[in-house]
């Protein structure tokens, strides 16, 4: 019977230093990205859809022409007007030139100065009538120009809600237009960190739909106005990468960076060990390369570091990867940089 004795194994870890830092809160936010303008487009007068110019998706610049109604008998009551207009014009035109030759006459003693007076009464209602006949021609004109529905902005039709041959009403909604220029997030905070937060504090972004990148965050606006159904203000973000690429509607994250003005012991992340029991623990390394277990009390994590509230020192060397199944009085084997 061949007797073996198993050699011990050194187990190799990295260690690393706890230190006293300023202690920041970082607090999580849940957001959506929003658009700076949304419309829905509706027409100013009644009338019947004749052309549809746009549809969902389409990029429209201010002023485009979006939709147009069937303008025929709009037009025809503006001839209408116009030669209304035309007509006043014509009479005004007479009743000046029978005044001018009344006038010359009245020199000559030939005609009454009742007569005259007459005529400068008709000149008068004939410039009156031509300025009413010239403001219905305008109104008309206005009232033509309202059968097209222009874009109020630049932007993406997101939504398009009637077809040609359709019959439409002031108010109904046509289309919805967003602007896709200048987007923001906004974020949803919890009201216990509104009094600590400002424009200038620090945000990092990241989306949803671009796994694994961050941004840093400006903050533009802070709502004071609270949800009563969720407790929560709103902060409105925008994002400092020029190159980075959002739409309306995507869900983003953030983390909101609080100094809380204390400071504390704190260590890597990695060196924290949570048990089952509820025991939170770190391995020391001891002058002698053995280690020994140390019951901690942790409390707010950020970049990467776990504040330590009781149990350490600053400046104890630690053991930050290797720490998995150490056993205490254990010899280890420090890994060099």
């Amino acid at each position: 019977l061949t007797i073996v004795q198993a050699r011990s194994v050194t187990p190799l870890v990295v260690v690393g230093q706890s230190e006293s830092r300023a202690v920041i809160d970082e607090v999580t936010l849940t957001g959506t990205v929003t658009s700076p303008r949304s419309a829905d487009l509706s027409t100013e007068v009644s009338g019947l859809v004749e052309t549809v110019l746009i549809d969902e998706g389409v990029r429209v610049r201010k002023g485009d022409v979006i939709l147009r109604l069937d303008q025929e008998q709009a037009r025809l009551t503006l001839d209408a007007a116009m030669a209304k207009t035309r007509q006043a014009g014509f009479e005004l035109a007479d009743a000046k030139r029978r005044l001018a030759d009344a006038k010359r006459l009245v020199e000559q003693k030939t005609i009454s100065e009742n007569e005259v007076q007459s005529l400068l009464a008709e000149v008068s209602i004939n410039e009156a009538a031509l300025q009413r006949a010239r403001a219905e021609q305008q109104q008309q004109e206005a009232r033509l120009r309202r059968h097209q529905v222009f874009a109020p902005f630049d932007g993406v039709i997101s939504q398009k809600h009637t077809e040609a041959g359709e019959w439409v009403s002031p108010g109904d909604a046509i289309a919805e237009l967003i602007a896709i220029d200048s987007l923001r997030i906004d974020f949803q905070a919890p009201q216990s960190v509104f009094s600590k937060t400002r424009q200038e504090i620090p945000i990092q972004v990241s989306l949803d739909a671009l796994t694994g990148k961050t941004f840093n965050g400006k903050i533009t606006a802070i709502v004071p106005v609270a949800r009563t159904e969720t407790r929560t203000f709103m902060i409105r973000v925008v994002i400092e990468a020029d190159e980075m690429r959002m739409t309306p509607g995507m869900s983003a994250s953030g983390v909101l960076r609080l100094d809380t003005g204390a400071h504390a012991v704190v260590v890597s992340r990695d060196a924290i060990l949570r048990h089952p029991d509820g025991r939170t623990t770190v391995w020391i390394v001891n002058q002698d390369k053995t280690v020994s277990e140390r019951l901690v009390k942790t409390g707010l994590s950020f970049d990467g570091y776990v504040a330590i509230k009781d149990g350490l020192e600053s400046n104890t060397t630690i053991v930050v990867q290797g720490n998995e199944s150490l056993r205490e009085g254990q010899m280890i084997s420090i890994q060099q940089d």
